[in-house]
């Protein structure tokens, strides 16, 4: 409220007005409808106009908001029209000045209206802003812009408003000023889109363009107008941007920006850069407004310009005026808009402005005179630009660069949707090139950049560094589709190559390290993208030009270059075309092929132009330029030589060309001093710097390495590659200056880092060389082998690949023979391998392998290996043995695939590694070791043992077996001639394909097709990558001597033969050994086990064939072999079991040879096969199916390869026919003794592995035993050397050849025995009987532990010599008889130690067979003992006569020996834990004889007294017998043996008993369940209460439960039996009572005693029925249960024996209620045991009630006199535990009867008399009162008499002192009762007077003087001091 207000408010007129507009404005709030407005608005009017008078209008700002919602543009025209009156009524009152000020109030309603209002309602409009507003002047400048958008819309051409719009918009000019106006406008069109075209169209309709734009200057305002045009040109209206363009061609010419006011160069820009995106319109009017600004032309076509500048030609003058004013500009707005700093409409959506870039440049290329020229300039950001869009949305800062796996990225960018449209519209822009055009920008872009590095002040360095730029191509190379044109991969990649390997080598002293590994990283990129050209044969270079060295490359670059710019400007072809079709790469490779005459009609690539290249047509003979990628790797040379000069050997940079020749011919080795002088230099540098150069040299290498082994593909119409082709080398080579550089750079760095990196390049290119040696001779070999197998049509062109390497064989021999390149170099890798330098490790031993596999002779490596491992010097030696530990553990790990041409190990240093293991040198022994564990430990043993297995299966070994001879011709004997050298390289010939082989008969090679030609058949393909490049394969002389020898018949093999397992070796015939011979004959040769010594074969033989049957097992080797290497294998495998005897055992027993890949495994499986399939009696080279049983050893473990093969040389002898001289035959002879013992400790381990594994694993080895038929090898074995040994002793003594009396073919005249004839095979059977004893403990944990064997019959014979299949050695009767058979042989003696301690040492594991085992042995011993004597008493000439059986050659000490073993084996029978069963055999073989009772307790006085037996073994041996009882009688036998087991534990002391309780416990456990005969239940119970007695108490609290347990059990049991004479009253309850039976009387003074009489009893009558044993369980209950249960329970268990006791009363207390003579034992048996238990209190519960019932029954004292005693112990303890139970007896009510009376009377005295002196002295005046009542009765003798009874009681139980009070009361009874009774007495006589009239009566008065008596009889004979009162009476009472 301003001033004027205030003061107007002190009128009250005034104030009435304010009031009044109040009102009014009241009504506004009120209206719901339009009509009410108008009535609020008039009623404001009239307040209004009756208050003119005042120009104030109050509350103003309230009328203008309730003005503005009236001029709503929903509401009726009747109503603005109603509004507009108020406005003017306002405005005529306020007046201009203060209308200015108040211009906002009014206005805010006012400017909208126009666009909205009716036809009626615009002309108020207007007039108002005519009347009112135009005459503000400059005092509406405020309001200006509101006031144009406001009248703006208005300017609508056509409209009859108009022309006075327009006149209103100029009046309004002239009076605000033109610029004010102008600035005005254009801010209106900045934000009023809607005043877009009617505000440009007015500034296009008042611009004079006969003036220049300098002269109105004012259109433009200010910079808000480049603004307005920016974004107008952008409208989303065609007519918008059409009239802005109008506009900007007019105002803002390219030509005036250099000199005009108008723009600055960067306005003209930002506007050029919003007018582009009106391309993306493709609307041709505003494309031409466009073109015609860039291009120097007006709206009309019209040229413009400077006059000076412009041209005649309207093209040239285009071409010109671009150029000159547009281009730069236009090249700074796209890469602006690229860079996104210009911004599309404000609705375009993130993805389509970053889209938009890329579609304005595709429109501008439509445009030949703009887009072209720009390209050069922005598409290296157009690469940027895409490379950062997708980076950042894809974050892929993470992504590793170059990459040549771009299927992870090309994934992700698909899966992006907004990346997956960058470039799909990128593509579409590339693809609007031609197809070189890309790569060839890219190649000036990078050479220009290594130029600027090499020329920093020349030039401006540039906006893109090398780095960034190589990560663009990257990228590019990843998302731009290269497969669209076939030429882009095969030419125009190869040629961006070339020019940035010749940039690079131009320029490489100027560029850094870091930038020099990215180029050539992405130079390695682009090789991977591009694919091999097409070309002629005649295209290749010859050999020379190959070799021959580049020109220089700035000629050969720059020319190359200068080419294609020539190219650029011919090519007319564009390839925009979006429909046309685009040959695949496959379609034109078949294309090309298809014939000569179509080749011409290819069209000429441009790179092939460019290069100067011809067509290649068929007549065309001349050859041509190199291929572009030969270029690439020949420039790539000369970029390496001078790398490794500059960077890696800097000390050598200034020698002379011809000293480094010379140097390189003598070898690249350089001393040490000289190293260090040279790379002082480069060790200084920082690590950075280092690890730069390292970098780069790897990509280097890398690089270098790919050109090399980039392909070529061949276009072949008939001919193929022949050999002719292949360049040969001349005889004087000389080694390029690259490779001179390279191996400068293997051997002289310091840095082990850059030596690894040349090293690696080298190797890789020997083997590249190798390969397409190989490959090349393989191909000629298939061209030479295959004679056309069918003429080739034109048609059928076909596509040959070439590589050529860049070393050729000739350098390769060069670098081999003439230097010592290859050695030096793995000198420098093995001392990589110190201690010193771990981080080498891994690189160098993959290095090192590489090379021992790539060089010519295997030799180099092994030599620099072995060398050092035998070296002199101890520690170079142990160096060398941690290194090879070292080599070999990273070997392991190696990218070995089957696919791998590697196959060469490290045998030779392997060996002598193994050597080390029983080395004598303790230091390097433990290195071996730790070797051997780590090998193990990572289940690398396939590796070690492959050479092994190989030597051990060389050809030469392979064996016949001897039952195979009956097929085989006597010429087939002779052996075959295969020399082969096992450890030199040619190792896999032995394959022995019969592709190189010659073979015999049917095995000719145009048979080979029955084996086909696979990988592991075959080993020829192996043999070749082995040797082929380097030299012929060593001397192998495979041809099979003899042209005529016949063929192997296979068709007498049974099919038995074939089925049978690989490892059984045709064992099929050798188990028959007794069905082949006839019965034994009785000549003078003895017998074997039955078997005829000399018995020839049976008829159904062929009779030439006269083999003993036990050497049916022998192999025959048919020809000689190196036993020394052989041996030499199998010493390290037992080495090895020596060394770490579990693992090895371990890992060959779970290492399978399928499962591991080691470089000879199909070489190994081959012989495998061959060996099997020489033994079945085929020839070892003929050809093996596939499918065939010999590959069952396909999942072999090693195991079983080892065991078979151990079994194979056990076997095998040489033939008689082979002239085996005695070296051959003691090395097979050291053979056989080693196989020996590798299976020997093989099976020692193996049942220690065995016995802590799995079942599982012991059913493995089961399998495997029988697999390879073990023990039924060894068996035969023993028998033949035994009856061997027996032959040639016969033969010795009888002087003569028995061969050579016997027919055809016997042993002696097959098998070459002479060997074993010098010792008697005494060696071979020491041995034999070591593996069989490891066998047998073997044997006994697979086949007993894991429950496979099958059942043994005790009785069955073991005479028989039939293998019997599933049962144990020891149950074979082979076994038995071989063992007999050996110790009944006096002529050798010195084996019956081994054979006794066979026997010893097997004893536990003979099972069930022990017995018939042992008797047989000890029968063998004793008469041998017996011989012995008679032979010495022979000797000594005791006796004359000559015993028949004569020892010789006795040990000193055999008899100690035999008695030893004797001693031995029955120590074991009786003794061992393990052998209980025979224990008890021998324990209790007599037991049940007529042995008395004496005798017995002697038997176990001798038992006791061994002091090694101890107790819980004869625990162990009774639980035993009892558990399997002999067939005699088990009631006779049973208790029998425990009847002396209490006598046992009598007499073995107390810490024998405590250590035996578990065994104890047991027998007690199996007794009770074994449901034993009485007396064996009787006797458990008393070796319990023995052990109970002895040791009490039990530490464990298990035990002692336990112990509480079977005591229940056995206790139960004995109750049961005691309750066995009581039967059932009734079914319903369970009342019992005792059977009328007798019972036989038990003595309890001695348990033992009477349960010997019961036996006898029992034994005499067993047919008693149970009830018999009643009292002797009632008995021993008595005797043992209290004390029993009261030390087997303690105090805080009691509780739990109740229950026991109920149950055991419940068969009690039925004998105790019976008073009959006939149950007289049971009932003092029964009150004995009462009485025992009743001394414990716990118990009272049990037995309380029922003892208070029988002493209250009326039959209570009918008993015998013997159990008082224990009824005075049960009634003491029964009232004495308790206060009640007394009292409650003396208050018992009487009943009416006086005899009830009476005997109530009688059991209080009994009570008392039970109890101590004067217990119830306190209870005397009850009784007292008791007894008077008693005697107030008159003329009850019955009850008076039980008086005197209590008063004798009295007498005996109370004090004298007490008993005072009572006396006068007895003195009076005692006389009274003398007087009645002589009165009753003679009343009763002389009433009857007959002499029979006694009654009852009077015996009862009897009775009652008889008790007088006999207290008065007490009295008189106790002391008098203990009856002083009765002292005093006695005269009177005995006077009277």
């Amino acid at each position: 409220m301003n001033a004027e207000e205030v003061e107007l408010l002190s009128d009250s007129k005034y104030r009435n007005y304010v009031a009044a507009v109040d009102k009014a404005l009241k009504n506004f709030e009120y209206s719901s409808e339009w009509a009410d407005l108008i009535s609020a608005l008039g009623k404001l009017n009239k307040v209004l106009q009756n208050n003119a008078k005042y120009q104030v209008v109050p509350k103003k700002l309230t009328i203008g908001k309730r003005l503005a919602q009236c001029l709503h543009p929903a509401l009726p025209s009747g109503v603005h029209r109603k509004a507009l009156e108020t406005y003017e009524i306002i405005f005529k009152i306020i007046g201009p000045k203060r209308l200015a000020k108040d211009l906002f109030l009014y206005s805010s309603g006012l400017f909208p209206l126009l666009s909205n209002a009716a036809m009626s309602v615009k002309p108020v409009l207007l007039g108002l802003y005519e009347t009112y507003y135009l005459h503000l002047g400059k005092t509406l400048k405020p309001g200006l812009q509101g006031l144009l958008t406001g009248v703006l819309p208005g300017l609508e051409e056509g409209s009859e408003y108009y022309d006075r719009t327009n006149t209103l918009l100029e009046k309004v000019a002239a009076a605000v000023e033109q610029s004010a106006f102008y600035s005005a406008l254009w801010g209106s069109i900045l934000t009023s889109p809607a005043v877009r075209l009617p505000g440009v169209s007015f500034v296009l309709l008042h611009l004079n363009r006969k003036l220049s734009m300098e002269d109105q200057l004012y259109v433009i305002g200010s910079d808000i107008e480049l603004m307005a045009v920016s974004t107008s040109v952008q409208d989303s209206s065609v007519l918008v941007q059409r009239s802005t363009l109008d506009l900007i061609l007019f105002c803002f010419p390219f030509h005036m920006s250099q000199v005009s006011n108008a723009a600055t160069r960067p306005d003209m820009i930002r506007i050029l850069s919003a007018a582009l995106h009106v391309v993306l319109r493709r609307d041709m009017s505003l494309n031409r407004r466009l073109y015609a600004w860039l291009l120097g032309f007006d709206n009309n076509g019209v040229i413009t310009g400077p006059r000076s500048t412009r041209q005649s030609n309207p093209e040239e003058h285009a071409s010109h005026y671009f150029n000159t004013f547009s281009k730069d500009m236009l090249v700074q707005a796209m890469v602006g808009i690229l860079q996104g700093k210009a911004r599309g409409g404000e609705e375009e959506s993130i993805l389509m402005h970053d889209l938009k870039p890329f579609r304005i440049l595709i429109s501008l290329l439509d445009k030949p005179e703009l887009g072209p020229a720009i390209l050069e300039d922005v598409l290296i950001e157009v690469f940027r630009t895409l490379h950062t869009q997708c980076r950042t949305e894809l974050d892929l800062q993470n992504q590793s660069p170059f990459s040549k796996d771009h299927t992870h990225l090309s994934s992700k960018l698909r899966e992006n949707k907004k990346t997956a449209e960058l470039i799909k519209t990128a593509n579409l822009l590339f693809n609007s090139f031609e197809p070189y055009y890309m790569w060839d920008y890219i190649a000036r872009w990078f050479e220009d950049s290594t130029r600027a590095q090499r020329h920093p002040g020349s030039v401006d360095p540039p906006e893109l560094s090398l780095v960034e730029f190589c990560q663009l191509v990257d990228f590019l190379l990843d998302i731009v589709s290269l497969e669209t044109y076939i030429e882009i991969q095969t030419e125009h990649l190869p040629q961006l190559l070339l020019r940035m390997v010749a940039a690079l080598t131009c320029h490489l002293q100027t560029l850094g390290l870091g930038e020099l590994t990215h180029c050539l990283r992405l130079c390695s990129k682009i090789l991977s993208k591009v694919q091999p050209p097409l070309v002629s044969p005649l295209a290749l270079p010859s050999a020379s030009q190959a070799q021959g060295h580049p020109n220089s490359t700035g000629h050969s670059s720059r020319s190359a270059k200068d080419k294609s710019r020539d190219m650029e400007d011919k090519r007319v072809r564009r390839i925009i075309h979006k429909n046309k079709v685009t040959v695949g790469f496959t379609d034109f490779v078949q294309y090309l092929g298809d014939g000569p005459q179509e080749t011409e009609q290819i069209p000429q690539s441009h790179s092939a132009s460019k290069s100067g290249r011809r067509s290649s047509g068929p007549s065309q003979t001349k050859p041509l330029d190199k291929p572009v990628m030969q270029c690439c790797l020949e420039h790539f040379q000369q970029f390496l030589s001078r790398l490794v000069t500059l960077y890696i050997t800097p000390g050598r940079l200034d020698r002379a060309e011809g000293e480094r020749t010379e140097v390189a011919q003598s070898g690249p080795l350089v001393s040490e001093s000289s190293q260090r002088s040279d790379y002082t230099e480069l060790c200084s540098e920082p690590a950075s710097l280092q690890r730069e150069c390292i970098a780069a040299f790897t990509a280097a290498c890398q690089l270098f390495l790919e050109c090399s082994s980039f392909p070529v593909y061949i276009a072949e119409a008939k001919t193929l590659l022949h050999p002719s082709c292949i360049p040969t080398d001349s005889e004087q080579v000389h080694l390029p200056v690259w490779l001179q550089t390279l191996m400068d750079a293997c051997c002289l760095p310091s840095d082990f880092s850059l030596q690894g990196v040349a090293i690696s390049l080298l190797m890789d290119l020997v083997g590249l060389t190798q390969s397409v040696a190989m490959v090349t001779a393989e191909s000629v070999a298939s061209g030479d082998s295959a004679d056309s197998p069918q003429p080739m049509s034109p048609s059928q062109g076909r596509v040959a690949v070439v590589i050529r390497p860049p070393l050729t064989q000739g350098i390769l021999k060069h670098i081999a023979d003439k230097t010592d390149f290859f050695k030096s170099v793995a000198l420098i890798l093995w001392d990589q391998l110190s201690e010193g330098t771990p981080q080498h490790h891994q690189r160098s031993v993959e290095l090192f392998y590489q090379l021992h596999n790539l060089v010519p002779s295997s030799s180099i490596c092994e030599d620099v290996i072995s060398h050092q491992l035998m070296h002199r010097d101890k520690r170079i030696r142990l160096e060398a043995h941690v290194k090879f530990s070292v080599l070999w553990h990273l070997t392991r790990d190696l990218n070995i695939t089957k696919s791998s041409p590697f196959s060469r190990t490290f045998d030779r240093s392997l060996f002598i590694m193994l050597d080390s293991l029983s080395y004598w040198d303790p230091c390097t022994s433990a290195v071996g070791r730790a070797w051997l564990n780590q090998v193990l430990q990572r289940h690398d043993i396939a590796r070690v043992l492959e050479p092994l297995l190989l030597l051990l299966l060389h050809p030469k070994t392979h064996r016949v077996s001897i039952q195979k001879l009956r097929s085989l011709a006597m010429g087939e004997m002779e052996p075959f001639c295969l020399t082969v050298n096992p450890l030199s390289d040619s190792l896999s010939l032995l394959s022995l394909s019969s592709e190189n082989l010659q073979l015999a008969g049917e095995y000719q090679p145009a048979d080979q097709q029955g084996e086909p030609q696979s990988s592991e058949s075959s080993g020829s393909h192996s043999s070749t990558v082995e040797n082929g490049s380097f030299e012929e394969p060593e001397g192998v002389n495979a041809t099979v001597n003899g042209s005529d020898q016949q063929p192997g018949s296979s068709d007498d093999l049974s099919e038995d033969s074939l089925e049978e397992n690989w490892y059984s070796c045709g064992e099929g015939e050798v188990s028959e050994i007794e069905s082949d011979t006839g019965s034994p004959s009785g000549g003078s040769g003895g017998t074997v086990g039955g078997v005829s010594v000399t018995g020839r074969r049976s008829s159904s033989a062929p009779p030439r064939f006269n083999i003993h049957p036990l050497y049916q097992h022998v192999l025959l080797y048919l020809q000689l072999y190196d036993s020394s290497r052989a041996l030499h294998a199998l010493s390290a495998i037992a080495a090895m079991l020596k060394a770490t005897p579990s693992g090895f055992v371990s890992a060959i027993s779970t290492t399978s040879i399928n499962n591991t890949y080691t470089p000879q495994l199909s070489l190994l499986q081959n012989l495998l096969a061959r060996h099997r399939v020489s033994v079945m009696g085929k020839d070892f080279y003929c050809p093996i199916p596939q499918d065939s049983h010999s590959h069952s050893f396909r999942s072999a473990m090693y195991l079983e390869i080892i065991i078979s093969l151990c079994l194979y040389f056990l076997r095998s002898y040489y033939s008689a026919h082979l002239a085996a001289g005695p070296q051959d035959l003691a090395g097979n002879r050291a053979m056989q003794l080693t196989s020996v013992e590798v299976l020997s400790l093989l099976f020692s381990e193996l049942a220690k592995v065995t016995g802590g594994s799995a079942k599982g694993f012991a059913s493995f080895i089961s399998d495997v035993l029988s697999k390879c038929k073990v023990q039924k090898v060894v068996l035969h074995c023993l028998l033949s050397s035994i009856f061997s040994a027996q032959k040639w002793h016969e033969q010795r003594v009888a002087g003569v050849n028995v061969a050579t009396v016997e027919e055809g073919l016997s042993e002696d005249s097959v098998i070459n025995l002479s060997e074993d004839q010098i010792d008697s095979c005494s060696a071979v059977q020491s041995q034999l009987l070591r593996l069989l004893q490891s066998l047998v403990v073997l044997e006994h944990r697979v086949l007993i532990l894991g429950g496979e064997v099958e059942h043994v019959n005790p009785q069955q014979p073991m005479t028989s010599l039939q293998y019997l299949h599933g049962q144990p050695i020891t149950a074979q009767g082979m076994f038995l008889c071989a063992v007999i058979r050996a110790l009944h042989q006096h002529h050798a003696c010195k084996m019956h130690p081994q054979w006794i301690g066979l026997i010893t040492a097997t004893l536990p594991y003979m099972g069930r067979v022990l017995r018939r085992v042992v008797a047989s042995v000890t029968l063998q011993l004793c008469r041998n003992l017996d011989n012995l004597l008679h032979q010495y008493r022979y000797e000594t000439g005791i006796t004359d006569t000559r015993p028949q059986w004569m020892a010789l050659c006795i040990p000193p000490d055999l008899i100690l020996t035999v008695l030893e073993g004797v001693t031995a084996i029955i120590h074991y029978c009786l003794l061992d834990p393990s052998s209980q069963y025979h224990q008890v055999r021998a324990l209790s073989a007599n037991k049940y004889s007529c042995l008395n009772i004496e005798e017995q307790l002697l038997l176990v006085e001798l038992v006791r007294s061994v002091s090694a037996m101890r107790t819980e073994t004869v625990m162990q041996t009774v639980k035993e017998v009892l558990k399997q009882p002999p067939a005699i009688a088990k009631e006779k036998f049973l208790p029998c043996v425990l009847e002396r087991a209490p006598s046992f534990r009598s007499r073995i002391p107390v810490s024998s008993l405590v250590d035996s309780w578990p065994s104890l416990l047991a027998l007690l456990k199996d007794s009770v369940q074994l449901g034993l005969p009485a007396p064996g239940q009787f006797l458990i119970l008393g070796v319990l209460n023995e052990f109970i007695l002895k040791n009490p108490n039990l530490e464990s609290k298990k035990d002692q439960r336990e112990l509480q347990d079977v005591t229940h059990k056995i206790v139960e049991a004995i109750g049961t039996i005691a309750g066995s004479s009581l039967e059932q009253t009734t079914w319903l309850r369970r009342n019992l009572e005792v059977k009328a039976s007798p019972q036989i009387v038990v003595d309890g003074t001695n348990l033992e005693a009477d349960v010997e009489d019961l036996m006898l009893t029992v034994m005499e009558a067993s047919s008693f029925t149970p009830s018999v044993y009643s009292v002797h369980a009632l008995t021993l209950l008595a005797e043992v249960l209290a004390h029993l249960l009261d030390m087997v329970f303690y105090s805080d268990e009691k509780e739990r024996v109740i229950p026991l006791l109920v149950n055991i009363m419940h068969y009690v207390v039925p004998y105790l209620r019976n008073h009959s003579a006939h149950n007289a034992p049971s009932y003092r048996a029964c009150i004995q045991l009462l009485s025992s238990l009743s001394g414990y209190q716990y118990t009272r519960r049990a037995w309380k009630k029922e003892a208070f019932d029988l002493f209250m029954d009326h039959t209570f004292f009918q008993m015998d006199s013997s159990c008082v005693s224990h009824w005075r112990a049960i009634i003491d303890h029964l009232m004495t535990h308790d206060k009640t139970t007394f009292r409650d007896l003396m208050s018992t009510p009487y009943d009416s009867s006086l005899e009830q009376r009476a005997m109530l009377l009688k059991r209080l005295a009994f009570t008392i008399y039970s109890s101590e002196v004067d217990q119830y002295q306190k209870y005397l005046p009850d009784i007292q009162e008791r007894l008077v009542e008693s005697l107030r009765l008159p003329q009850v003798p019955i009850l008076h008499a039980q008086v005197f009874l209590f008063f004798r009681v009295l007498l005996l139980r109370i004090s004298p002192q007490h008993l005072t009070s009572l006396w006068p009361t007895m003195i009076t009874e005692l006389v009274s009762s003398r007087c009645d009774r002589l009165e009753n007495l003679l009343v009763t006589t002389y009433s009857g007077g007959n002499g029979f009239s006694t009654s009852y009566n009077s015996q009862r008065w009897l009775n009652l003087y008889l008790s007088a008596c006999k207290l008065l009889d007490l009295a008189l004979a106790l002391p008098p001091e203990s009856l002083p009162q009765f002292q005093m009476s006695v005269p009177t009472g005995i006077g009277s």
